[in-house]
């Protein structure tokens, strides 16, 4: 096993020996079992399974999320009840003005951008 560096802002516990060191910057680590080109692009079929998705929302919305999600007691994430939520949403939303079927692939990249809610 290669010698552990110390993570930078975190001290130093136990789990060290067992959470890999972070890459230098820049670098992504291989997967398991795969030698990779360093410049190699990532195919289409191997997109990440989660990405950060995210925006602003009411402060008291917020509240209330961050309330039920302590009420659960760790059963839920912020992220698993947003995927819940937006899923149900989006589903709605297709039955309601596009007859039920998903709705197309956008046609450009980037979404538009809105103003803050304030």
């Amino acid at each position: 096993m290669p010698p552990t560096r110390r993570r930078s802002g975190l001290s130093s516990s136990g789990l060290d020996s067992v959470i890999p060191a972070a890459a230098p910057a820049g670098e992504q680590p291989p997967a398991a079992g795969q030698d990779q080109p360093k410049n190699a692009s990532t195919p289409a079929a191997e997109k990440p399974r989660t990405v950060k998705f995210g925006g602003y929302i009411d402060t008291e919305v917020a509240e209330q999320v961050r309330d039920a999600l302590s009420a659960l007691g760790g059963s839920w994430t912020t992220g698993a009840l947003m995927e819940e939520a937006l899923t149900r949403e989006v589903e709605r939303l297709a039955a309601e003005h596009n007859g039920g079927t998903p709705f197309p692939p956008r046609a450009e990249e980037r979404l538009r951008t809105g103003p803050r809610i304030k």
